[in-house]
């Protein structure tokens, strides 16, 4: 488990750590309101595995029945935000890990509990994937990209937040500049209330 470097040795460690939870991140939503059968969906999840192995990702599992947890937020009457991790209730998904250092990704659609729709909802943090070379982690955040785009030809709804604004810019310099600012805070310590 990490340990900030800033926080050893003190009595009271910052909860919310900034270095804990950082990391360059892709986060999407995936959702329909077509009437697609299961079967459907499972032959998409087929075509992204192909289309994953395809592009050089390093490791490629599924399809598999049902995807990642659903989670819905509440507030708690003191102010605080939890959570309650809701099951897919049926659909398809492959799990992709885009290269060493990466988090793997989720692709594919679901049916959650409350929601006659099919939609599945991921994130992938790629910055680790910078300790390989520049060069590795740029392959591992466009094969990320890849397969959102290749949702998106599917004729799926695709909602991004690309921390590192590729998906927005298409810009390698774009995202290079994005990756050197998380970095940079991620040594600096920045946020884990000592500073």
């Amino acid at each position: 488990d990490y340990e900030c470097p800033f926080c050893i040795g003190l009595e009271h460690p910052s909860v919310n750590c900034y270095k804990r939870r950082m990391g360059l991140t892709i986060h999407w939503t995936l959702s329909t309101r077509r009437k697609h059968s299961d079967v459907v969906v499972k032959e998409l999840a087929a075509r992204t595995k192909a289309f994953a192995q395809k592009i050089g990702c390093e490791r490629v599992l599924g399809p598999k029945r049902g995807g990642p947890d659903e989670i819905k937020l509440r507030k708690l009457p003191n102010g605080d935000t939890t959570g309650d991790f809701i099951p897919a209730r049926s659909g398809w998904s492959v799990m992709v890990l885009p290269g060493a250092g990466s988090e793997p990704a989720e692709f594919g659609l679901c049916r959650y509990p409350g929601s006659p729709h099919w939609k599945l909802t991921g994130a992938c943090k790629t910055q680790y994937a910078a300790q390989h070379g520049w060069e590795h982690f740029l392959m591992c955040h466009r094969r990320v990209i890849s397969l959102l785009d290749l949702w998106r030809d599917f004729g799926v709804d695709v909602k991004v937040t690309d921390e590192g604004e590729f998906w927005e810019s298409r810009s390698a310099e774009c995202l290079r500049e994005r990756l050197r600012r998380i970095q940079w805070l991620a040594v600096s310590g920045a946020g884990c209330g000592v500073l």
